[in-house]
């Protein structure tokens, strides 16, 4: 499968069971090992021992660590260098605004703003009090920053180019 075709929920889930099956049982392994570890023995020794014990029980090596570090690499890229970069090519284009806060962004900006804009009245008949009022962050980043502006969510990094 290559890397840019589309993957059904079937494909994912018997993928997940499949591995976290052999964790599971990596787990119990390392677990007793853990468990009945000699004194002096390192976490690094304990999990050669039950690596070994895995590939004796199971003819096969554990070769998810692997896995994990890739996981983790792609997870560090969405949610941060994949912001920063497309933040740094949005200013460079003439966008100003805030800068990207990991995973909340805004939110919390945005949050206060529309506490604080509830607990106001308006006059419904007054049409510059609107705005202000529904959209209290972006009209103050509007204010702030002008027609191009830059504002993060929860979703941001997940489609950075949403928005646009």
């Amino acid at each position: 499968m290559g890397r840019g075709e589309y993957r059904t929920n079937d494909m994912l889930s018997s993928k997940w069971r499949d591995m976290n099956l052999k964790v599971r049982k990596f787990n119990v392994i390392y677990s007793q090992k853990w468990q009945t570890r000699r004194s002096g023995q390192s976490d690094a020794m304990i999990e050669l021992e039950a690596e070994d014990q895995y590939r004796e029980e199971f003819n096969a090596p554990f070769s998810l660590q692997r896995t994990v570090v890739v996981c983790a690499w792609k997870m560090i890229n969405m949610v941060w260098l994949r912001p920063k970069r497309l933040e740094k090519y949005l200013r460079n284009q003439g966008f100003n605004g805030n800068k990207y806060k990991l995973l909340f962004g805004d939110m919390k900006e945005m949050s206060l703003m529309f506490q604080q804009s509830k607990s106001k009245h308006i006059s419904i008949h007054d049409e510059d009090a609107v705005l202000p009022h529904v959209a209290a962050f972006n009209h103050q980043s509007l204010k702030k920053y002008g027609n191009l502006h830059l504002s993060y969510n929860l979703t941001s990094f997940l489609n950075p180019l949403s928005k646009f």
